[in-house]
């Protein structure tokens, strides 16, 4: 699992890790890799989530010059999405 920041076992997908961590279930709309990140909801700005793992199988792709969430991008066939 690639972590940002130390935060533990991962939460089964849904489940809420704390009242600001949750994770939700990835699946590449290419190739059907499934996988799990786990994203906070930062206080401030308000409602801003800021990705902090994923599982093996996935990257990191930040966006450059746009503002958003990162663009996940599957190790196996190279397809990129945005939660």
């Amino acid at each position: 699992m690639r972590t940002a920041e130390c935060v533990g076992e991962m939460p089964a997908v849904g489940e809420q890790f704390s009242s600001e961590q949750f994770s939700v279930q990835l699946l590449c709309p290419k190739c059907g890799s499934a996988g799990v990140a786990l994203w906070e909801k930062t206080p401030n700005p308000p409602d801003v989530m800021k990705l902090l793992s994923l599982s093996d199988g996935f990257y990191q792709r930040p966006l450059i010059g746009t503002a958003g969430a990162p663009e996940i991008i599957c190790d196996h066939c190279g397809t990129g999405q945005r939660n």
